[in-house]
């Protein structure tokens, strides 16, 4: 059904002539019921119907324009079925008639009007963030090999700080491509250019890739990583970049918000309760949340308290992951206590 209701929506939109026929056709055949029923009053709001989809798709002047055509094929059977002593009653009713008809145009060419302009915006929003993302990541694989190239001329003989400052740079070039990443691929989520290319899919194998590029973050802060991965076949369906994102802000988080000495734990097993499921969960020991806080960790650019004390960050991470995971089906779940930590986790079906 809702296919069928996109498809006509679709069809008036890009044709006139199809919406103008419609329009009368329905126009045609309210006036008649509305005549054969002996003018029952019940039927007239169903000339409603066609006054309101000439103006949804053709604008606000063909909206008024049915609105007066309406109004006068119903002052004409009007005439026809009633007599009143007073001619201008005949005129009234046409007036308010016409009224009525031009109020329900107005509004729902406006509520057009209003929905094309964010549509407008958000399209032009989501254009820009993807330019300036693109133009980041330019920059950002730049500084990345700069940095490589500075780490394998370093000769001895160097300051011994100078080991640490790449290293500092080096954390910071993956925060700042992390943060791009994501609002690239929430631009397009936005925009509905993000299509997915299932496949098969072992979530172990992605964590690893993940955590290779993670290491550096957790030895700085002197945090132990532990993977507990199920053995044999764990394939999921998924869009290999998409999980590839989900685990790799799953891993930040948990990295950026557990103190030093603390523990991440990767658990990549299959479902208990439904053998056709495999689950994948981040667990930490790090600042954790209240209920509160929890209910508004996936509204995007929203961050608590302590996570915007404990590092940098924009909050669009997990709403972007949960985002990622609807596509597949799938949604994020969480469970955490203020001081006791957090574990994320999530099912992705098996692969056939």
């Amino acid at each position: 059904m809702r296919a069928l209701v996109q498809g006509l929506a679709s069809r008036f939109e890009r044709s006139r002539a199809t919406t103008f026929a419609v329009g009368f056709g329905l126009l045609a055949a309210v006036a008649a019921v509305h005549h054969a029923a002996g003018y029952e009053f019940a039927y007239s709001f169903f000339y409603l119907v066609p006054v309101a989809l000439v103006a949804r798709f053709l604008g606000r002047r063909s909206g008024l324009g049915f609105a007066f055509l309406a109004a006068f094929i119903w002052f004409l059977d009007d005439m026809a079925v009633r007599h009143y002593a007073a001619p201008f009653i005949y005129c009234w009713n046409l007036l308010v008639r016409f009224c009525v008809f031009a109020f329900a145009a107005l509004a729902i060419s406006q509520l057009r009007e209003t929905a094309d302009r964010e549509r407008r915006i958000a399209a032009t929003k989501g254009e820009m963030v993807s330019l300036v993302s693109h133009q980041f990541r330019n920059a950002i694989n730049s500084m990345n090999i700069a940095v490589h190239i500075l780490e394998t001329d370093i000769k001895e003989g160097m300051a011994p700080d100078i080991p640490g400052f790449l290293a500092a740079l080096r954390r910071d070039l993956r925060a700042l491509e992390e943060a791009t990443l994501n609002f690239l691929n929430q631009a397009r989520l936005s925009s509905g250019a993000y299509a997915l290319d299932l496949r098969s899919v072992d979530p172990r194998a992605v964590v690893r890739n993940v955590l290779e590029g993670m290491n550096i973050l957790a030895r700085a802060k002197d945090i132990e990583i532990v993977t507990d991965f199920a053995a044999g076949e764990l394939a999921v369906s998924a869009d290999l970049a998409a999980l590839n994102l989900v685990i790799s802000n799953l891993l930040s988080n948990a990295i950026k918000y557990t103190p030093p000495k603390g523990r991440v734990v990767v658990r990549v097993a299959p479902d208990s309760l439904s053998p056709g499921r495999i689950a994948v969960a981040v667990s930490d020991t790090g600042i954790g949340m209240t209920a509160e806080e929890r209910r508004g960790i996936f509204a995007g650019f929203t961050r608590t308290a302590q996570a915007a004390a404990a590092a940098k960050g924009f909050g669009l991470g997990l709403k972007l992951a949960q985002d990622m995971l609807k596509l597949h089906g799938s949604r994020l779940m969480v469970e955490s206590e203020p001081g006791k930590g957090s574990r994320f986790w999530f099912y992705l079906a098996a692969a056939r």
